[in-house]
């Protein structure tokens, strides 16, 4: 047994307490400024004006007042919202004592404490691989030694935070942080087109690469012979689902178009719209969300209905 383990922790704190208490950000900043490859291919920023008004924007975004932090956050009984909190759902501590699947763990606070293990999983067991360099972070959270909820949560956290990376595969799920930025890298489209692998490189285009010629070409993809695709993408408001549905038909719009030029059509004797698929799925969208939308803590347009769009290969 691990010395340490993880304890639930659910409570929930302000969020200036975590900007401010976020080593990271510090670690992000002096990254920024001198490696000049990360920033050009990860965020695009070109030159020092823009890299100049990026950082003093990240570093006002952090700070208390106007439209960034407020100085303490708060909660609606009735309504259930609260402002300017998040949830601090598991810590790491060190185990005192263990009697069946009850732990004794000394808490960050120095206190010590019984947490309940197995089917209650208050308290989750800690690997040292959680820890691992960061070019050793798996794409497939699948393939790290005790896998569960907290080490989701940590390397999808350390993905971003140490490779600027969003996605992280769980089996062939690809989940997805929101960044809230623009980051290049992770919405264009590779020219020629990447030869996605399973399990490794984890992204939305991935996931379209799959469906596409498991359907087309399903001799190479065992795993998804004689069996139609689907794309399903899900997430609360605001996590992303729109963009993400858009960068699948943008992909399957560059397949499509590569597999014409395989088979010798001339996708450039089309003008405009008539030849770009994805901008004439996309065109719909507006007239749909006329009808459709709604104002959430997240989102002030989100969508209050399911899309579903069927590609005929």
């Amino acid at each position: 047994m691990s010395d340490k383990m993880y304890y639930k922790a659910m409570t929930w704190i302000n969020s200036i307490d975590i900007v401010r208490n976020d080593k990271s950000r510090s670690a992000f900043l002096d990254r920024l400024k001198k490696d000049e490859d990360f920033r050009v291919r990860k965020i695009g920023i070109k030159d020092k004006a823009a890299l100049d008004k990026f950082v003093k924007n990240y570093n006002a975004r952090g700070r208390i007042g106007k439209d960034n932090i407020k100085s303490a956050g708060s909660y609606d009984k009735k309504t259930g919202e609260r402002k300017d909190q998040t949830c601090r759902m598991y810590l790491l501590g060190s185990v005192v004592k263990k009697e069946k699947q009850t732990f004794t763990i000394e808490m960050q606070n120095k206190k010590t404490d019984t947490f309940k293990g197995g089917k209650k999983k208050e308290a989750l067991i800690y690997h040292k691989s959680h820890d691992c360099p960061a070019d050793q972070l798996p794409d497939d959270i699948c393939s790290v030694r005790a896998f569960h909820e907290a080490s989701l949560l940590k390397i999808m956290k350390r993905r971003f935070l140490e490779k600027f990376c969003i996605y992280t595969y769980v089996g062939d799920v690809v989940l997805c942080l929101n960044p809230y930025m623009g980051l290049p890298e992770m919405m264009q489209v590779d020219s020629p087109l990447r030869q996605y692998k399973l399990g490794k490189d984890p992204s939305v285009y991935a996931s379209a690469h799959f469906a596409y010629w498991g359907q087309v070409r399903p001799e190479d993809y065992p795993s998804q012979r004689h069996r139609n695709q689907s794309c399903i993408v899900s997430g609360e408001s605001g996590a992303g689902k729109t963009v993400a549905c858009t960068n699948i038909m943008k992909y399957l719009a560059h397949l499509s178009n590569a597999r014409k030029s395989d088979l010798g059509e001339d996708v450039s004797s089309k003008k405009g719209d008539e030849r770009d698929v994805t901008r004439l799925i996309s065109g719909v969208s507006p007239f749909l969300e006329m009808f459709g939308n709604a104002k959430t803590n997240m989102n002030d347009n989100s969508s209050r209905f399911g899309k579903f769009t069927k590609n005929m290969i």
